[in-house]
């Protein structure tokens, strides 16, 4: 995805965005996400966007919901956008990762300054999929801000210095610790079944590579406009690009796995998300994979894990649908020319998150891909907390897939 289908995003005609009977829902969102903005507190100087009132694990703001949420409401408060981005950069650490912040009472988990002994044991504690700057770049297309690409231009170059750092490997891919036998989260990915029977040592994720290679697409936009060198960005992209093609792909089964097992795991879409994937695979795993409805293009898509996988089933990330990640999988299609794909996946996902609301009252934090209940999926086995969240905003950018949607007729 390129900076130009962001403005499917942010944009759209005057009228209604979406059926009218998506309308309960979508104004619900609107409702939800008023309910969601809080006033600054530390470590935020400015307004923070709490995940979600029913988040089971209290008030949080950041990681990959954020950046869901500000798609969802950048068109309509390009400010509060604005800020959401600012208090990411604010929180960056010295080493260039950014936390996930949890602002509860729990002082396990609330993020705190430097200088106390949670704040060092944090230090180390990795980073979450940088996402982030497709979110900088919708405020950037909603309006110029020359101190916003700034300060984004920096926290990605600092980002970036710690990958090379930390996650590359020598032959140029790069990887999520957690995949690897921690608990850090660092994928974002809880508990997917990529973690079952990884490797002993790192090896080069296509998550990870995916995501590192988008973050140098922007950073050689950003450089362009600032009026800065994007030449190692661009070289650091045309190396990866042929690497990702390489290496992950598999055209026995028309997708993208991790060099150490050959299941249908979701993770899989990212180089077709990112631009990265060449358009004879794109086409392969489009047609063969993404959009084929007996394995990602379930009646609500898109399943975490192929329904003709064995590992499918009805928990957390092996196979039910969460709702920004159909958004993801419908920006990877339009990045290879399949708007019929991309507007089928967010209709049926609209549609069925429209239909659970009229039952339930209420978005969920994910859904039951094959058309059930989502009080019948499962969380993560063993905890306190056993199906998913109600109120959740964090996974449910509407807006932004009904105005992608709408950008599609």
């Amino acid at each position: 995805m390129d900076h130009r289908s962001v403005n499917l995003i942010v944009r759209t005609s005057p009228g209604p965005v979406g059926k009218r009977s998506w309308e309960p829902v979508l104004q619900y969102i609107v409702k939800l996400r008023a309910r969601c903005v809080q006033p600054p507190a530390p470590p935020f100087t400015r307004r923070w966007v709490n995940i979600g009132p029913g988040y089971c694990y209290g008030p949080a703001c950041g990681h990959i919901d954020l950046v869901h949420m500000v798609l969802d409401f950048v068109a309509d408060d390009p400010e509060l956008a604005r800020d959401q981005m600012l208090n990411l950069f604010d929180v960056q650490r010295a080493d260039g990762s950014i936390p996930f912040v949890w602002m509860g009472d729990n002082p396990a988990r609330r993020w705190l300054p430097a200088g106390t002994p949670l704040a060092a044991r944090l230090q180390n504690a990795g980073t979450y999929p940088p996402w982030w700057p497709v979110a900088v770049e919708a405020c950037l297309q909603t309006r110029a801000d020359e101190e916003l690409l700034v300060r984004a231009q920096a926290a990605l170059t600092r980002l970036l210095a710690w990958f090379d750092a930390n996650r590359r490997l020598p032959d140029g891919g790069y990887f999520y610790e957690d995949v690897f036998g921690t608990k850090k989260w660092e994928s974002g990915m809880d508990q997917s079944i990529r973690f079952q029977n990884p490797p002993p040592q790192p090896v080069a994720c296509v998550d990870a590579t995916s995501h590192v290679f988008w973050c140098r697409q922007f950073a050689a936009l950003w450089a362009k406009r600032l009026g800065e060198d994007a030449g190692p960005h661009e070289a650091a992209v045309a190396a990866l690009r042929p690497y990702i093609q390489r290496t992950f792909w598999c055209p026995e089964t028309n997708w993208f796995h991790d060099p150490w097992h050959r299941q249908f795991a979701f993770e899989g879409m990212w180089p077709l998300v990112v631009g990265a994937a060449s358009d004879q695979q794109a086409a392969a795993a489009l047609d063969g994979t993404l959009l084929h409805p007996e394995r990602f293009n379930t009646p609500h898509p898109i399943a975490t894990v192929g329904r003709n996988d064995a590992a499918f089933q009805m928990r957390m990330l092996h196979g039910p649908a969460w709702n920004a990640f159909t958004m993801w999988a419908a920006l990877g299609c339009l990045h290879y020319g399949r708007p019929d794909g991309a507007r089928q996946l967010l209709e049926k996902a609209l549609d069925r998150t429209a239909a659970e609301f009229a039952r339930t009252g209420t978005v969920w934090e994910f859904y039951h891909s094959l058309g059930g209940r989502p009080e019948d999926v499962a969380r993560k086995p063993g905890q306190a907390f056993t199906a998913p969240c109600r109120e959740y905003y964090g996974h449910n950018p509407l807006w932004a897939m009904a105005r992608i949607w709408k950008g599609l007729a």
